[in-house]
């Protein structure tokens, strides 16, 4: 396995998102790297080049909602890594995972704990896929170790229009994606307009 160390951006990891135009769930990362990595990357995992993306600093500041960490001119890039939450219909091994150290220096498991925010620094554990039909290494994403934690904000709605909110009253009710229970608590059919 290899590793690419950078900022962190967008981590779908504790929630997997759908894939581009599909509704295949993968897990992924943005990793902000140096041009040097970069280049590094493109020319190593010639299949992946497109996953390397450059921006000038208003560009990458439109996309990630932070100011870049990594390059401090005008060009800045990210690679982004993914994983297939199914292979050939069946579900992947092992889910990647999200690690911090804990108190006792060694690393723990995080993924449901936090949410890495963007601009969170760290270092990306990678699988490589050797094809030698194509002659081709791919990179994969396996897991994410986190070495400073910007904390996730944001995602619902304000609560403060409602009125003076206890925060920690309240549970998790994040939606289970790999429930497999899709029915609707109503009839999509029934016309709801009373």
């Amino acid at each position: 396995m290899a590793t690419i160390k950078g900022a962190l951006h967008y981590v779908c990891i504790s929630r997997p998102q759908n894939a581009y135009q599909s509704d295949e769930k993968q897990w992924k990362v943005d990793v902000e790297i140096s041009k040097t990595d970069a280049k590094a990357f493109k020319k190593k995992y010639k299949s992946q080049d497109r996953a390397v993306k450059e921006y000038d600093t208003e560009e990458f500041k439109a996309k990630y909602k932070v100011d870049p960490q990594i390059s401090k001119g005008d060009e800045h890039y990210t690679v982004t890594l993914k994983q297939s939450c199914k292979i050939n219909g069946k579900p992947f091994g092992r889910p990647p995972r999200v690690l911090m150290a804990g108190d006792n220096g060694k690393l723990q498991d995080v993924t449901k704990k936090f949410d890495v925010g963007n601009g969170s620094l760290g270092v990306v554990q990678i699988t490589e896929i050797e094809s030698r039909k194509w002659e081709t290494t791919s990179a994969k994403l396996a897991n994410v170790r986190v070495d400073t934690l910007v904390p996730y904000e944001g995602g619902g709605a304000d609560l403060s229009e409602l009125g003076d909110v206890d925060e920690d009253s309240f549970e998790d009710l994040a939606i289970d994606e790999e429930s497999e229970d899709d029915d609707a608590p109503f009839e999509p059919d029934e016309d709801d307009s009373d």
